[in-house]
């Protein structure tokens, strides 16, 4: 899912607050493995990025502002984020998010009785552990990946009216 409007705007106004020039800008877009690509540039438009690239971009840009504190304002004045406010939420919600959506699937392929070997923690960990909570941020990416495959493959993601 794509960057809404709101979000497109927020970055804007972090951007303009820490100082950041379209080329800096481009360049933090392009750290999303070419989602932010269109027609050869990096823009918050494309229509590949997704929530947990806007997280991660506005950590970046948190990352350059004055005190680590997103310089963006409420109408009275005060600001709307906290220091490290988006830095946390790129460490704390990835994985939080991941986790979820990786039960959610594995909810639906067990209910659904394929009888296939499904992909688990231990897949993607070489067997370090069978635990979801203890895999990394990329390992939880890789999971979810083979999982939304699988189940995509099978027919598990229709949605039913």
């Amino acid at each position: 899912m794509s960057w809404s409007s709101k979000q497109i705007k927020l970055a804007q106004m972090a951007c303009k607050g820490a100082g950041i020039e379209d080329e800096h800008r481009r360049l933090l877009l392009g750290q999303f493995d070419g989602r932010a690509m269109v027609n050869g540039r990096a823009t918050s438009t494309s229509p590949h990025l997704r929530n947990a690239d806007f997280e991660q971009f506005m950590a970046s840009v948190e990352a350059v502002s004055k005190n680590q504190q997103l310089q963006v304002r409420d109408p009275r004045g005060r600001f709307v984020y906290g220091m490290c406010h988006w830095q946390q939420a790129a460490e704390d919600g990835a994985p939080k998010r991941l986790r979820y959506i990786i039960n959610g699937l594995l909810s639906r392929i067990q209910d659904a009785e394929l009888g296939l070997p499904i992909p688990s923690p231990s897949t993607v960990t070489n067997g370090r552990t069978q635990e979801l909570k203890h895999l990394t941020t990329p390992e939880l990416e890789k999971l979810r990946s083979a999982l939304y495959a699988m189940a995509k493959r099978h027919g598990l993601l229709e949605r039913t009216s």
